[in-house]
């Protein structure tokens, strides 16, 4: 069996987890950061069976959508899936063909920053669920921690958001999602400026600001589909 704490141990420092409670819009924020031209993307992390997706940024021009496959259309509906923005880049499970990527990745990306999705709260390996705490943040020399300075909810089945306030620590830069996916621009624009100089990226806010907007769009049309 293998162990969350040390595959994460033997990543190199480019490799860096986004920790994200459930419904946090950890993937969105994994195709964001990894939109920029110092950041790893493959088409593969896409999770999508659409062969048109090849940027983070693209939202598929099918139906297929961002379905993440066959298990999520099943638990979610075909409406929600739509709704996501899956990535099949994280340490989710700890199974032979995750790991055999993230080893493929460490030595194709050696001078790219390597973003990848993490919850905090357990991982598969070997089809048991490892229960794991906040104390994992410790090992990477740099962590991003996604939290929300107002509620929030989301149109989905179970849309149980936990509360979420930012973990204060040396080695973990904090995200609000409340004010990168905002409605407002200049809200928006200041937190996607402190990320950009945080990690010394190059500015894309034109982007950046349509993938989101999109991103919230897809999620209004659930609600009003429901309503």
């Amino acid at each position: 069996m293998y162990y969350i704490a040390d595959v994460l141990k033997s990543l190199p420092d480019n490799f860096i987890p986004i920790w994200y409670e459930r419904m946090y819009r950890g993937n969105a924020v994994q195709r964001i950061l990894s939109a920029h031209p110092e950041c790893a993307w493959e088409k593969l992390w896409c999770s999508s069976p659409d062969s048109s997706i090849t940027s983070p940024l693209d939202f598929p021009e099918t139906h297929s959508a961002f379905n993440g496959g066959d298990e999520n259309l099943k638990n979610l509906g075909e409406m929600e899936s739509h709704a996501w923005a899956h990535t099949g880049f994280g340490l989710h499970d700890l199974e032979t063909e995750t790991l055999k990527m993230f080893v493929k990745a460490t030595r194709t990306y050696k001078d790219k920053l390597v973003f990848f999705s993490q919850h905090p709260t357990g991982v598969w390996s070997n089809s048991k669920l490892q229960r794991v705490d906040w104390s994992l943040v410790s090992i990477k020399k740099q962590n991003i921690f996604l939290y929300s300075s107002k509620p929030f909810t989301r149109p989905f089945k179970d849309n149980r958001v936990p509360n979420v306030e930012p973990i204060h620590l040396d080695n973990v830069f904090n995200i609000d999602i409340a004010k990168l996916f905002n409605d407002d621009y200049l809200t928006f624009l200041q937190e996607y400026n402190q990320i950009v100089g945080y990690f010394n990226l190059t500015p894309k806010p034109n982007a950046i600001r349509a993938f989101i907007l999109r991103y919230l769009e897809r999620e209004k049309h659930v609600i009003l589909a429901k309503s």
